[in-house]
């Protein structure tokens, strides 16, 4: 190990006379140079003021901006790999006083990057995770796009490719390989693409060996077995990766992974995260960490918002309490936990769901003690946006902007309690983080958000059993309600020539309690109408209509103007997952849908996944396997993919 070594810090006056100025030194755990992938450790060091600190971490090319990777938190260490590219850094560290935050100090540091090529030449590394690689190619001419091809050595067909890079001419190009069954040697080589993406040059095949998943891994294995099908038959092959996103249930905490079509292994994350939500275009996944409530001892520094690349490195984090002082600082209220959904919008902003407690006085929401305030904790939702720096641009808040206009007048969201009444108490199952109160009414729990092709946002409402579409504007909307969908929503519902099952169709057509509703296609009407998959837990409906039913995937053909929405398709799944759940459209015109909470008869939990053909029957049905409370799996979402380089929708 080599010594640590301190740089020079910058320092500034604290504001309030009570406190003394403090100061920042920076240092790494191993010196500068360093060749392209090698994970580095930064640490600072602050002294002065109180002797509380937070930090916040920047990385950026020499001659760029200061990119924010790791917002103000208590920790005082900052993990960065360099990955795409050799070049001169700037590694900087600013401190704030928590007890004057107005008291802050800075340092920075130099770190360069050199070439991972071999004298020059391609080469292709091993990195940390066993089941990804770093192949690094020489520069190529500026106008073209590289990739690089990989596939099993003695195969010519079943190739997989890597979604492509804009070239640089004056530096290598970098490649995390993944999507690669464990012990297994590959052949991958580099190609160049001119603008009209026809090949122009490529480099000659490098062999490397992937390693075995470690120990320290936790799977589910054997992860699948098939479930009973009349209509068993081969999937979609043009979408062979399924990605499982795993959440903590009950004891267990897997690894998230990916798999082919039989359940073989072909990727993990190197980390444990509680959720899952979005992959983007190169491989970077979205994830949250919600660790347990301590009601005694809040710490909303610890309620994070991560995205880590295909190696499991971390690219940036913030966390519920900085955001929270970004929402103050703009005159809105602060969340205790981030909450089921984060996705990047297309002009690198990122979008997500948190969690916002208050205590209430409401009687339709609270019952009798609901008039007598500061006595009834409720839990809401905020949609945030944040731009590509990780700092506040706009955001909904369902107590404040929950506004919405029918026929028999204007209503407010917080006037409709939660349907089946749900509660939380800490560290139960499905519930975020909260300290007001012993326990609080689950009044909404969305858990999915999405951008539309004109600019609004859709937002599923759990426990209202509803869809709406808020008024964004591209971040310039006042955040008002542009209608609900769902039962006694503002859409009429038909079922003309629905595909599949007529389960429940007559008596309870709409979803409920559903999750993963979004526009298919980025919004393109089709016949005047928008397409919109859902799945349908179905609690309400199995509450009160049909107490042996089963969740249901839908997709609805949707006349926003007209406010109408016809069941193209309803699947029967077959079983009742009681939570979470993913819905998606396959380029055959399949359709996917996930079950990711079903109790079997003897009480155990499992997952379930089925491709539907596309008269809405089940063709296809695979099954997480049974085990005991301490090893099952419970899966959040699972998404097809054509591999590991695509955004999930």
């Amino acid at each position: 190990m080599n010594p640590m070594r301190p740089v020079c810090a910058i320092f500034v006056l604290a504001s309030a006379p009570a406190f003394a100025r403090i100061s920042v030194s920076l240092n790494s755990d191993i010196s500068s140079p360093q060749p392209v992938g090698t994970p580095v450790v930064f640490t600072a060091v602050a002294s002065g003021g109180s002797g509380e600190y937070d930090f916040q971490f920047t990385a950026n090319p020499a001659s760029s901006p200061q990119q924010i990777k790791q917002d103000f938190n208590t920790t005082s260490t900052f993990g960065w790999t360099p990955s795409v590219k050799e070049g001169q850094y700037m590694i900087a560290v600013t401190v704030r006083d928590l007890l004057n935050k107005n008291s802050r100090a800075a340092a920075s540091v130099a770190f360069t990057v050199t070439t991972a090529l071999n004298r020059g030449a391609q080469a292709v590394h091993s990195t940390a995770n066993t089941l990804v690689a770093l192949f690094s190619a020489p520069a190529c001419p500026a106008g073209q796009t590289m990739r690089v091809v990989f596939l099993k050595a003695g195969q010519t067909a079943l190739k997989s490719v890597t979604s492509t890079q804009p070239c640089d001419a004056a530096t290598s190009m970098n490649f995390y390989i993944a999507g690669m069954y464990p012990s297994t040697p590959y052949n991958m080589l580099w190609e160049t693409l001119d603008a009209s993406g026809v090949k122009v040059a490529a480099g000659n095949p490098m062999q490397f060996t992937t390693g075995a998943i470690p120990p320290g891994i936790s799977l589910p294995s054997p992860l699948f077995a098939a479930a009973n099908s009349p209509n068993q038959i081969d999937p979609d092959q043009s979408y062979p990766v399924i990605l499982h996103l795993f959440t903590p249930g009950f004891s267990t905490r897997f690894n998230m992974a990916a798999t082919d079509l039989e359940g073989n292994y072909l990727w993990y994350t190197p980390q444990t995260f509680d959720y899952g939500t979005r992959t983007e275009t190169g491989g970077g996944l979205f994830t949250i960490l919600a660790p347990t409530i301590t009601q005694s001892a809040p710490n909303p520094y610890a309620q994070q918002l991560l995205e880590v690349d295909l190696a499991g490195n971390v690219l940036i984090s913030t966390n519920a309490e900085i955001v929270s002082e970004q929402l103050a600082a703009n005159g809105k209220h602060p969340i205790t936990a981030f909450s089921h959904e984060a996705r990047r919008l297309g002009n690198g902003e990122i979008l997500f769901i948190g969690t916002e407690e208050r205590l209430i006085a409401n009687a339709i929401q609270c019952g009798s003690t609901g008039g007598v305030p500061n006595t009834c904790d409720v839990l809401g939702d905020e949609i945030i946006v944040l731009d590509s720096n990780l700092q506040y641009k706009w955001s909904w808040d369902g107590f404040d902007n929950g506004t919405y206009t029918t026929s028999q007048g204007t209503f407010q969201l917080v006037n409709d309690k939660a349907v089946l009444g749900e509660t939380c108490k800490p560290n139960q199952g499905g519930c975020p983080a909260f300290y007001l109160a012993p326990i609080a009414n689950d009044w909404t729990h969305s858990n999915s958000s999405t951008l539309t092709a004109d600019g609004g946002i859709i937002l599923s409402m759990r426990h209202l059993d509803w869809v709406l579409k808020v008024n964004y504007a591209n971040g310039a909307g006042d955040g008002h309600i542009l209608w609900r969908m769902g039962n006694n929503g503002d859409f009429k519902v038909t079922t003309v020539n629905t595909q599949g099952s007529t389960m429940d169709l007559a008596t309870f057509p709409w979803f409920s309690h559903q999750h993963d509703p979004e526009f298919a296609f980025h919004d393109k009407v089709i016949h005047g109408a928008q397409i919109l998959w859902v799945y349908d837990d179905g609690n309400t409906r199995i509450a009160h209509v049909d107490s042996a039913g089963h969740s249901r995937g839908q997709i609805y053909a949707v006349d926003e103007a007209a406010l109408q929405a016809n069941v193209n398709v309803n699947t029967d799944l077959g079983v009742y997952s009681v939570a979470v759940g993913t819905a998606q459209i396959l380029p055959n015109g399949n359709y996917w849908f996930q079950s990711g909470l079903i109790f079997g008869t003897d009480g155990q939990p499992y997952a379930q996944e089925a491709e539907a053909g596309k008269n809405g029957d089940p063709t296809f049905v695979l099954q997480v396997t049974q085990g005991n409370f301490a090893s099952h799996a419970l899966e959040y979402r699972a998404f097809r993919m054509p591999n590991l380089y695509f955004e999930t929708p």
